[in-house]
């Protein structure tokens, strides 16, 4: 498959045609993320950044362009990635970065390219696709397509002070210093900590990067999940060591040389403040004490490099939520959510075992699954 060429409704004379990214059309794709973003975004990718995502040599990738007269209108771009369904490995296409130029938006593109690229995808051995959409191509997936939505990940946050959580709904600075002081003691309360009882044997320490006692790990972790992304010492390192301009704080948790569980955390700006992130957290057997003692040192970093709160992202039926509210999370309520976080699967076989991925309560799924933060 290489190219299509189909009618845009208000350019009933020129054709627009679908085509593979080659390497003279990478600045063109770099502009289309200006375009669409702007240069001072953190979306707009550097070189470096755009090499790691789609040239890494870990995983094969493929950019499907949409032109219009030469011009670069629109994109949808594949990345073939490992899952585990079942007792079986399979290759998943992870759909990322759709972005259509703001002059060339409600005209079928969107949808276009992604019978497009699933159709390619499929060809290449993908069983499932999946994607992480925003609120923009969410209603895109859900109206015109075939993929299915998997029930939306939960927010969990920790404020540390009340008066960021007030910026961006109270726009009078004085005001907002008066909120702040009488929620402040209640804040406090919600999000004590309860007591924590320290684990034998068990240490935590901060890594530069992901060994291969890691592979071990993810061979004895995968088996706890009937569909997980794989986290191997290749993967992990791509996603958390490797990616420039962006750094990642990694804590282990380990018993003797075993490794027993990790936690990822950033910063980044983020619903109107310098929020903390729990980007994966992954212990063995669902060990809570581990769990929790890794959420503690995560979250004292991230207060140490200044969050003014801590945030994760994940499926509500995951164990780790208890260790979340033992350290002081609180479930964000959907109506108060400052953004939902979708997640939708297609299917592209019927096969019983494969539809085991439609169902969340199957998965295991991180903030990091999705490559954007």
């Amino acid at each position: 498959m290489s190219q299509e060429s189909f009618i845009i409704k208000e350019y009933q004379i020129e054709e627009c045609q679908i085509e593979e990214c080659q390497p003279g059309d990478v600045e063109k794709v770099r502009a289309l993320f200006a375009s669409c973003y702007g240069r001072s975004s953190d979306r707009y990718p550097s070189s470096a950044e755009w090499d790691w995502r789609y040239r890494s040599g870990v995983y094969d990738s493929t950019i499907w362009l949409a032109k219009w007269r030469q011009r670069l209108v629109a994109q949808r771009p594949t990345v073939i990635k490992t899952v585990k369904i079942g007792q079986e490995y399979h290759a998943a296409a992870h759909f990322m970065d759709v972005m259509t130029h703001p002059e060339f938006r409600y005209r079928g593109l969107f949808t276009r390219l992604l019978r497009w690229a699933t159709a390619a995808v499929t060809e290449q051995g993908a069983v499932i696709c999946y994607s992480f959409p925003n609120e923009n191509s969410y209603p895109g997936y859900v109206k015109k397509t075939d993929w299915a939505p998997v029930d939306g990940l939960s927010l969990f946050i920790k404020p540390v002070r009340a008066e960021p959580i007030l910026r961006e709904r109270v726009r009078s600075q004085p005001l907002r210093n008066v909120l702040a002081l009488l929620l402040q003691p209640g804040l406090a309360l919600v999000t004590r900590e309860g007591r924590r009882a320290g684990v034998a044997g068990v240490s935590v320490r901060r890594l530069a990067s992901f060994d291969q006692r890691f592979d071990a790990f993810w061979d004895q972790v995968a088996e706890e999940y009937e569909v997980i992304i794989r986290r191997d010492s290749q993967h992990l390192n791509w996603r958390y060591v490797h990616r420039p301009s962006i750094e990642y704080a990694i804590y282990v948790a380990e018993k003797g040389e075993g490794i027993q569980g990790f936690i990822v955390v950033r910063t980044r700006q983020m619903f109107g403040m310098n929020l903390g992130m729990i980007i994966e957290l992954l212990v063995s057997n669902g060990n809570q004490a581990v769990a929790r003692a890794l959420v503690a040192r995560g979250v004292q970093h991230l207060l140490d490099v200044g969050a003014e709160a801590v945030a994760c992202v994940l499926p509500d039926h995951l164990s780790y939520r208890q260790a979340l509210r033992q350290e002081g999370f609180v479930r964000v309520p959907e109506a108060l959510m400052p953004r939902r976080f979708y997640f939708m699967v297609r299917v592209n076989q019927d096969d019983q075992t494969l539809k085991k991925a439609l169902d969340r309560r199957n998965w295991y799924l991180a903030w990091g699954d999705n490559d954007a933060v």
